[in-house]
């Protein structure tokens, strides 16, 4: 593993002067051409070729620093898995068949205004503007007509997709109060289901789709059991499609891709496309807020997903086991757009109230996004700002949030009339979501 770490390290090492070998980038350049590396280890890796005098940081013109390489260190590296970035935009040229692109662009703008933020309890990445229009693209060139689509985990391509085909869509996540928000604004050719990965595919729906996109969480534990349930929702002879984790997002990518394509192999899934860096996804609010933490700003879209484009064979096997349980019950909660979770699993339900920080961490604030952390995976309480702690007490913390997200009255004005506990911890709850003027501008509890 240690030599697995090395490797991957000196590979981000390699690419970043590659990149750089024969001009000067930003390091939010760099971000967006490094292939989902993480923007902390990149300005890590940058901070140390610059410590070693491998490149140089130089002021722009704009006040921005840029970085190039050293006279006496310009080198160029080839890497047999980065492959060209060209094959990513060959599907924009096309003209989407009788698609008004500034209607497509008044919709995504629509459905951006109107559902709730992204939430790293589902881990929801939306997609950007631009990508909307090249998966669309994509979709017409490889389903077949009149056959319906299904889209699973990624309700929101889904949703544009519905006002722009004459096809059923099938539109299956486990977010139900986002499929409700979207539900206004999908076709009446779509149908929405809420749908956990964790269960099989109802039989009603297996083997029906001509094509199948599938957006994924990109933690190890899920990729395979997304790609088992697109598999089983598609037709023999359909397509499905599913944007991976780039090779530079974490050290395993490809020990993690091996055991993939084996699981694609066994069930029938022949692989006839890849396009590199196709899927882009614009920054939540819980990213930006993370890496606010340790002063990188991300204000343009850096996350890319690899696509790959499967065909479902005759003869395929839809009963793999995937040994997966990773799916945590939540109750969800609204203020505006901003969301808060909390955990139901039958524990801490009884005692008092109170919502405390997780050990090792010094306030709210979780500084990554991470879901493999011993943090994460014990919080009980999140919020789409990137918030998250311990509950205690959750059956009355659940009363005490319905009363708060439910209110039609001023709750700062009934603040006063409680028990000093509840008022801070009603301070804490605003807190989490972003309210600061409610919250004594504090962060921790």
């Amino acid at each position: 593993m240690d030599r697995l770490c090395v490797s991957y390290k000196e590979s981000v090492f390699s690419h970043i002067t590659s990149l750089l070998s024969n001009r000067s980038l930003t390091f939010q350049q760099v971000l967006r051409n490094s292939y989902n590396c993480d923007p902390a280890t990149l300005k890590e890796a940058i901070d140390t070729l610059v410590s070693r005098r491998d490149i140089i940081p130089v002021d722009s013109m704009n006040g921005e620093i840029s970085y190039q390489p050293t006279k006496n260190h310009i080198r160029v590296s080839s890497h047999c898995f980065f492959k060209s970035r060209s094959s990513s935009y060959a599907l924009t040229e096309q003209v989407l068949p009788s698609v008004d692109s500034r209607f497509v662009e008044d919709l995504v703008k629509a459905m951006g205004e109107s559902i709730p933020e992204a939430s790293p309890v589902y881990s929801q990445w939306w997609f950007s503007s631009r990508s909307y229009h090249r998966l669309l693209a994509l979709i017409f060139r490889y389903r077949t007509p009149k056959t319906p689509t299904a889209f699973l985990a990624c309700p929101t391509l889904g949703t544009i997709f519905s006002n722009v085909t004459d096809s059923p869509v099938q539109i299956l996540d486990v977010d139900k109060i986002l499929l409700t928000k979207l539900s206004f604004l999908c076709s009446p050719l779509a149908t929405m289901t809420e749908y956990d990965a964790a269960a099989n595919v109802p039989s009603s729906l297996r083997s029906r789709f001509g094509f199948v996109f599938v957006d994924p969480p990109w933690s190890r534990s899920q990729l395979e059991t997304f790609l088992v349930r697109a598999a089983a929702l598609a037709l023999p002879g359909g397509q499905v499609a599913i944007s991976l984790p780039p090779v530079l997002t974490r050290p395993f990518v490809f020990s993690e891709r091996e055991k993939f394509f084996d699981v694609a192999q066994r069930l029938g899934l022949h692989l006839t496309t890849v396009l590199p860096s196709f899927t882009e996804y614009s920054v939540p609010d819980f990213e930006r807020e993370a890496y606010q933490q340790i002063r990188l700003s991300l204000d343009k879209p850096w996350r890319t997903g690899d696509l790959f484009v499967f065909t479902k064979g005759t003869s395929s096997s839809i009963d793999i086991d995937t040994r997966t349980s990773f799916t945590s019950k939540w109750d969800q909660y609204l203020w505006g757009r901003r969301r808060l979770f909390l955990k139901r699993d039958n524990s801490c339900e009884t005692g008092a109230p109170a919502v405390s920080v997780m050990p090792g961490m010094k306030d709210l604030m979780y500084n990554s996004t991470s879901s493999r952390s011993k943090s994460w995976l014990e919080a009980s309480i999140v919020s789409s700002r990137n918030y998250i702690a311990h509950a205690q007490g959750r059956k009355e913390v659940t009363s005490l949030l319905g009363n708060i997200f439910n209110s039609t009255g001023n709750t700062q004005d009934k603040f006063n009339t409680e028990p000093h506990s509840f008022i801070e911890l009603k301070k804490t709850i605003f807190s989490m979501i972003g309210i600061s003027n409610r919250a004594n501008n504090h962060r921790g509890v």
